[in-house]
Order: structure tokens, then sequence, then C-alpha cells
């Protein structure tokens, strides 16, 4: 298996290295850019952190075509040894790899030749990584026994609101424990967790091919292993995705965290309660960068939403959503108003109707993004003079609604309710 996920050529290079007890994997895609000093970062980090252990460090790349191989072979990587795996053209690996997710799966396939004991996943779009960020992540690995560690970023409330407003609290009330950020680019994971991850029967499926941080956390998450988050400060993404690109990373995440609640229907059914995680660094004190929203864009397609997606909804929604939904239609255009409650109750119909196929799932997607639009907008316009405390508190409150409302979506689950 190893020989078709990383080559013949890397296996037999690792062969020759042997067992490494820490794995550093960069999945990269398209990322020249960054690729560089991520790997160097890395390579300093183990030096100084780890400089008595054993290590490897990988570069899984998923058809890169700007010269990210080329930069990555270029990095000084001292006494570590790097491996570069990527497939070449038509091959059958080349389609296995393709992408992060199948970067992933190199990385995964490595720790498990190598017999690793921890293993740190690094996103190659995210450029200052700093050394501490690895020793954060694979310190509660190898000293403290976790099996995951998500990463916590220094954000603007506004950035990653999908995050905030759906992905957070709907995987905090299912799995009953509070990861701020379940889909975060870098990782600690330990290597029984990334066996178990290796073995999964994920790969075929979206979750493997796009949404792997939330495939990963989640199975961690439903499986009872020890999870924990470490405060990596503010990092810088590459360009991000445009407000055109909504609809394909709504898809994508949300269309997983889904996916993922029928195949792990027996670990969220009884979770009443949830509980914090362990969390290993002090936040950062760098003030984060400002993100700009078009909130009047935001509005304009919650109120269209409103005003013509009523039909598709009354199939997929409660009839109680709709009547929810159309008192907010009266509302005055400004300010938005969306309460916690009802966006909790909107996402659990969608995953109800996800689960009882109600409708074709990417039209169901597609429809519920002017809601999410609507709710994003709502926290905007209430949190634009408030401190961060306030907004932080009004993201927290969000998770205790979807908690409270959870025996609404045990009662739909099955068809139950109309």
């Amino acid at each position: 298996m190893a020989d078709d996920l990383i080559g013949a050529d890397v296996s037999r290079e690792l062969g020759r290295i042997g067992r490494a007890e820490i794995v550093v994997g960069v999945a990269s895609g398209n990322s020249a850019r960054t690729i560089r000093q991520v790997l160097e970062a890395a390579a300093g980090a183990l030096s100084s952190y780890y400089p008595g252990a054993s290590g490897v460090i990988v570069t899984a790349d998923g058809g890169s075509r700007d010269g990210t191989l080329e930069a990555a072979r270029g990095a000084a990587t001292g006494p570590w040894p790097a491996v570069v795996v990527a497939p070449p053209d038509g091959s059958a690996a080349d389609r296995v790899l393709a992408g992060k997710g199948g970067g992933l799966r190199a990385i995964l396939a490595v720790a498990e030749l190598v017999d690793a004991r921890a293993c740190a996943l690094l996103d190659a779009d995210v450029s200052g990584t700093g050394g501490e960020w690895l020793q954060r992540l694979l310190d509660p690995v190898v000293r403290e026994g976790l099996d995951l560690v998500a990463p916590v970023y220094a954000r603007h409330r506004y950035d990653g609101m999908l995050t905030s407003f759906l992905v957070y609290p709907l995987t905090r009330a299912l799995y009953g424990r509070r990861v701020r950020q379940p889909v975060g680019g870098h990782f600690g994971l330990s290597g029984a967790l990334a066996r178990r991850l290796l073995t999964a029967g994920a790969w075929e499926g979206s979750a493997g091919r796009y949404s792997r941080d939330l495939w990963m956390t989640t199975t961690a998450l439903a499986d009872g292993m020890s999870v924990g988050q470490a405060n990596l400060g503010t990092g810088r993404r590459g360009p991000r995705d445009s407000g055109a690109a909504l609809g394909s990373t709504f898809a994508k995440v949300v269309g997983t965290a889904f996916a993922l609640m029928e195949s792990y229907r027996p670990a969220w059914w009884s979770v009443v309660e949830t509980e914090a995680v362990p969390t290993f660094g002090a936040p950062s004190a760098v003030g984060v960068e400002p993100v700009s929203v078009n909130v009047d864009r935001m509005i304009a397609t919650f109120r269209q939403g409103l005003a013509d997606l009523v039909p598709v909804w009354r199939k997929a929604l409660a009839p109680e959503t709709c009547a929810a939904l159309a008192d907010l239609a009266a509302d005055p255009p400004e300010p938005v108003r969306f309460p916690a409650e009802l966006w909790a109750q909107v996402v659990y119909d969608g995953a109800v109707a996800h689960h009882l196929r109600l409708l074709p799932r990417d039209h169901l997607l597609r429809a519920l993004i002017p809601l999410y639009l609507g709710r994003a907008a709502a926290f905007v316009m209430g949190t634009a003079s408030a401190d961060a405390g306030t907004a932080d508190a009004e993201i927290e409150a969000q998770g205790t609604a979807f908690e409270s409302t959870k025996p609404y979506l045990l009662d739909r689950w099955d068809g139950r309710r109309p």
C-alpha cells in the first residue's frame, strides 16, 4: 500500500532512514510562494525543540504546476532528512493523491512506514509559521500523550464566520468537546491516530478529498480519543477565497459535516453536555488583520432568499422553522435579526434533510447559503462597535444554542416529525 501512496523511490529512501519518532508533513498545492519558508521553519523547530529525536520532513504535493516541487527540494532542512512525494502525471497514484487531501494520505503513509510516535501537519499556504508552532502542536502529543492537537488562531471576529457560526457550534453540540477551530490547517497527531485515519474508509468521499481537517477532528472526537488545542498566533494565509467561491466552500465543508453525522451517529446521539479541551500556549498578543466584509451584499442575498426560496425551504425545513423565517421576512430591512436558536434549528433541519435526502444534496446546500449569510450579517451588524469580548461571547452563545436545541435534532433525525 505504501508504494501506491508514496511511490517506490520514496519508500526505499525511507527504508534507508529507518524509524523516525517525529514526522513533519506539509501538504502542498501550488504553494511555491510559501513552501520553502514553512519547511525551513519546521527544520529549525526540530533542531531547537527536539534535538535528540529522530525525524523526517515530508512534502506531499497534490499536483502543483507553479514551481512548488522545485522550491520544496531547494529548502535547507539541515540535518533533518526530507522527502518529496509527487506522483508522476497520469499514474494511478496521481489520481489517489490529487489535492491536499491526497497529500494528507501520503503523509500518514510515511508516518506508518517509519513507525512515528507523533506527526505534525502543516499547511503550506500559511506563512509566518514559527518554531513555537511546531512545539505547541507536538509537545502535547509527545509529552502529554494526546492524540490530536487542533490549532487556535488569533483571527478577526469576521474572519472564518462559517467556522464560528456553523462548524464549531455543530461539532461542539454533537460530540461534546469544545474545539474552537476544527478546520484549521495545522495539527498535531499521535501515531495511533495517524494509523486510524489511514485505514478509515472516507478517502474516496468528499471528507477525504476536500475537508480533511474537519474529518480528522471529527474522527478523533467520535472515537473518544484525547483531544486538545494550541494557540498559534495569527499566521498569514494566501489569498482568501472570493465571495464567488463561497458556494463551493460552503458545500464542501457543510456537506462533509452533515455526511460525518451519518457516519458517526452512535457517537453523538447520547451526548448531552459539552466540556472544554486543554489549551496549550498563551494567546497571541499581536493584533490581527482587519477583515472587510460586504454586509450590504450579505443582506441583499439573505433578503432575496427570503423572497424566492420559500418553496424550496418548505421541502427541507420544518414548518415551524419556515414560519419563523417568514417572521424575519416581515422585519424592516435593517438591522438584520436572526436569533441564535433559530439558526441552530435551521442547521439541524438542513442536517436532517441531507440525511433523509428530502432534496438533492447540492440543491439543499446551496439553498442554505442565504440563511447563513443572514446569520452572519446579524452578527456583523450587532458587533460592529462592540469589543472583542462581546463578539466572542456571541459566538459562545451560538454554541450554547446548538446544545440546548439538540433535542430538536434527535426528534427529527429519523423522520419521526414531519
